[in-house]
């Protein structure tokens, strides 16, 4: 995954998460020469505009080492403003599969139908 901060622009001086997305979705937000490197610290911002940054950790870049991102902090080159509208159109992330038995087990159904079969047997 990949965090997107929005820096600067009065009340976002230190920065303010904006969205976390996978690499995949970043790579079809972003084009990567429309990308600069900043390095492993998070960037100080000290100009009044605006300006987005993305984070990528040691573990998301290894885990999916295929796409060519980074480790650490990068800019952007778009505004914040901009970078918005992009998200707009950001497809959700497909959603694994749940086979009905999972989700009975996770809601706690399973169980209760299991005790009361078992306790059915028992008397």
């Amino acid at each position: 995954m990949a965090k997107i901060f929005y820096l600067g622009g009065g009340s976002h001086a230190r920065g303010m998460l904006r969205v976390v997305v996978t690499l995949e979705q970043l790579n079809s937000l972003v084009p990567l020469d429309a990308v600069s490197y900043l390095g492993t610290a998070f960037p100080e911002h000290e100009s009044e505009d605006p300006i987005t940054v993305v984070h990528v950790s040691v573990s998301e870049s290894a885990a999916e080492s295929a796409l060519p991102w980074a480790t650490g902090f990068s800019r952007i080159h778009a505004a914040p403003a901009e970078f918005d509208e992009r998200l707009k159109f950001l497809p959700e992330p497909e959603k694994p599969s749940v086979n009905p038995t999972q989700r009975e087990r996770r809601n706690g159904l399973g169980l209760i139908d299991w005790l009361t079969k078992n306790r059915r047997t028992c008397d």
